[in-house]
């Protein structure tokens, strides 16, 4: 996310319009430092500039509706509307099939970040805060935004779950992925976190040399086994954002 919406932390409460966000397209696996992006520009009133709004928008107002094939009987000048009225079925199957195992798939995934900011709250921030692993301002810095972040999520999930529950073949996805990334206090809540990544790593580095820190993180690898590193957890909001741009278009795919 560009520093024009947020080039100072402190400057957190201004009313915000239009926002660029950089998706991260390469990040090193080794020190998690993003070394390749790209930007998508969006607003959090209704009128969307984002190429990517248009994706999303297109699919909450299409309707999946049959779509008639050409026979081979009908190039000859001779129509075989049972045929026509098979093929069509075949595909508006085929599609709905795919649709379905998108929509199930995009569940997955979302359950499991959810899950993941649920850990970083519930198994890091809260308990170094109440133990006083390192000082408030440290963890503050490490974890910025993200109880925030898991709040979001946690209320999206729950509107996707709805929509699985209802699921038939006029059933859209993309009506709450626009009401969920153009409200401002996602999309402030997001350029807070992807400025202030650098900050976070920073501060983790800092903590490596106290040795309280390096004792809970210890006993939390022991008691996850190894499962549920900071470092891995820190990284998901950064790398959730592009995969709903790649939900979006595999829904096109198989929308008529």
């Amino acid at each position: 996310l560009s520093n024009s919406s947020f080039n100072n932390r402190n400057n957190r409460n201004g009313v915000m319009r239009s926002y660029t966000f950089t998706t991260p397209s390469y990040i090193d696996s080794d020190s998690n430092q993003i070394s390749s992006v790209g930007t998508t520009t969006c607003q959090s009133t209704p009128e969307l500039v984002s190429s990517n709004q248009s994706i999303v928008s297109t699919l909450v107002n299409t309707k999946h509706n049959s779509s008639l094939s050409t026979s081979s009987s009908s190039l000859t000048g001779t129509s075989n509307p049972n045929a026509t009225s098979t093929s069509s079925r075949t595909i508006d199957d085929k599609n709905e099939a795919q649709r379905k195992a998108i929509a199930l798939q995009m569940y997955d995934t979302e359950k499991s970040y959810v899950e993941a900011l649920k850990s970083l709250v519930t198994k890091y921030y809260l308990p170094m805060k109440d133990k006083t692993v390192v000082s408030n301002e440290l963890i503050n810095d490490i974890f910025y935004k993200i109880p925030e972040i898991h709040i979001h999520h946690t209320a999206f999930l729950l509107s996707l779950s709805q929509k699985l529950n209802q699921w038939d073949n006029k059933q859209t996805v993309g009506d709450i992925l626009l009401q969920m990334f153009t409200r401002t206090s996602v999309i402030e809540t997001y350029t807070s976190f992807v400025n202030n990544y650098k900050t976070a790593q920073i501060a983790i580095g800092l903590c490596r040399d106290i040795s309280s820190f390096n004792k809970f993180l210890e006993q939390q690898a022991r008691d996850h086994h190894g499962k549920l590193t900071l470092r891995d957890l820190i990284i998901q909001p950064v790398q959730r954002i592009p995969r709903y741009e790649l939900y979006i278009k595999d829904f096109l795919k198989c929308t008529n």
